[in-house]
């Protein structure tokens, strides 16, 4: 069969984001095209968000490739932008299957299906469910049989097939179809970026444990599922020698949940002598001495931690599991031995006041990590604060301006009110967290005087566009 993995272009409202946090790899789109060209698929991934065609060029495409099966990955933000797609491919060829996969569809599969261009929905992990979808495609099976799918019968009416269990040995995946993505059209964010090398990103585990209730967690399931260090090494090896990858990102939720896993991945990155400059994610409770030394002798550089706030109250609502001293502690230890930390911070959460709020600016200020990043709570579906949205009649999945769930620089006001704190301060609020933090003399300084080349200038700059665009676009008008 002709399959085309789709990823639509970000939207407009997104594009500021984009533009200063980068675009990765498709890694997901990546790893099912590997397990479908097993099977002998003829398989394309046509990123939208880095190629930009218009609707007439992406319907000369598809008359070219002609598509018997198009797979769409959803995230929240851009949903609208795939069931706009998924018309028009419906338009060119009614015979085209069309497969929504992803965070989104997972989530919300009833109300995507509702859609009547959407013919399948993919639930959690998709490769071995679309390994089994196209093969019934292909042989004319019903789907009946297919784990982990959703479909509408020849009557309209949702089946929703038994679940599909967790991939349990993700070395016995292929790596990522690189070979199909503009691999030098990907960037990394302003705040991950250390060297002109090309950039690449990785993804070494699946699944999170913990339960941040501003966070969704169905998608890779609770139990953590993590690659080998030799198998991860093995794709580092590929990335550096194949692409001429100098720089990574590892997407995990939290790279360091095991820490002698970690170690073990940065000792054997060191023996083979892969010469990568990295970043990732990581927790405040992760922290040490033996963690981060080993991290930068393999080629960390930077490290992303969720802090969240300056409130113990407020970390205890959120369920996030750290405390205050570990985030000090966590943000001292890798100045000392990583010497480059971003935190992320969350005003509007479920509990939050001003007096908090202004309380965690100020915190952040203290810290003063290299970055820092100020989100409005939003309740992406998935996430207990989504849940509990629904449960109390304050959203209406069937009517939400999901384009609009963006945590991160959104022109638009926040999608709801989560806490005592009116949308128009909300806003604002943030707006005030970004300049107090960004624009002090002494940060000013001390940017200034570590920038080593013009294309360091130049990152630097496509983040304070992020930061203005913010300022004088975002609106904190209620929603009528």
């Amino acid at each position: 069969m002709r399959i085309l993995l789709f990823i639509v272009d970000n939207p407009p409202n997104m594009r500021i984001k984009a533009g200063a946090f980068g675009i990765s790899q498709p890694l997901g789109a990546g790893y099912i095209a590997s397990v479908l060209r097993q099977d002998g698929h003829a398989v394309r991934i046509l990123d939208n968000s880095i190629v930009r065609l218009t609707p007439e060029e992406l319907k000369r495409y598809l008359l070219d490739f002609k598509p018997d099966v198009a797979g769409f990955t959803t995230f929240t933000f851009s949903v609208k932008g795939c069931f706009e797609a998924a018309r028009l491919m419906k338009e060119i060829d009614p015979n085209i299957t069309v497969v929504f996969g992803g965070p989104h569809a997972t989530y919300l599969a009833g109300e995507t299906l509702a859609d009547p261009h959407v013919d399948v929905v993919v639930s959690g992990e998709g490769e071995m469910t679309m390994r089994d979808l196209c093969a019934a495609l292909s042989a004319g099976r019903p789907l009946d049989a297919v784990k982990g799918l959703l479909f509408k019968d020849a009557g309209g009416r949702i089946i929703r097939n038994p679940d599909r269990e967790l991939i349990a040995d993700l070395d016995g995946l292929p790596l990522p179809a690189y070979d199909l993505m503009e691999m030098d059209k990907y960037y990394s964010s302003v705040n991950r970026r250390f060297t002109d090398k090309k950039f690449g990103a990785v993804i070494t585990s699946r699944g999170c444990p913990y339960r941040c209730t501003f966070c969704s967690h169905k998608m890779f399931g609770r139990k953590l599922r993590m690659r080998s260090p030799e198998n991860v090494a093995d794709e580092i090896e590929h990335l550096v020698s194949r692409y001429r990858i100098g720089e990574l990102i590892f997407l995990d939720d939290t790279f360091t949940m095991d820490r002698n896993r970690a170690v073990a991945l940065c000792d054997l990155i060191v023996r083979r002598g892969l010469k990568v400059v990295w970043t990732c994610n990581t927790r405040a409770d992760d922290a040490s001495e033996k963690l981060y030394r080993a991290m930068y002798r393999a080629g960390c550089r930077g490290l992303h931690l969720g802090a969240e706030s300056a409130s113990q109250e407020m970390l205890d609502k959120m369920k996030k599991g750290i405390t205050v001293e570990e985030i000090t502690n966590a943000v001292a230890l890798a100045k000392r031995h990583i010497g480059h930390v971003v935190c992320g911070f969350i005003l509007g959460m479920p509990g939050d006041t001003m007096e908090c709020a202004l309380a965690t600016i100020a915190f952040a200020k203290r810290l003063n990590p290299d970055y820092v990043t100020f989100n409005i709570a939003t309740p992406v579906p998935g996430s207990e604060i989504y849940e509990d949205a629904v449960a109390a009649g304050l959203l209406d999945p069937a009517r939400a301006p999901w384009e609009d769930f963006l945590e991160l620089f959104s022109p638009a006001p926040p999608v709801l009110e989560l806490s005592s704190i009116p949308a128009e301060d909300l806003v604002r609020l943030a707006k005030r967290a970004f300049r107090e933090f960004y624009f002090r003399p002494r940060y000013v300084w001390s940017r200034l005087t570590k920038m080593r080349s013009p294309k360091e200038a130049f990152e630097h700059l496509r983040g304070l566009r992020a930061v203005m665009n913010y300022e004088f676009f975002a609106s904190g008008r209620r929603r009528p």
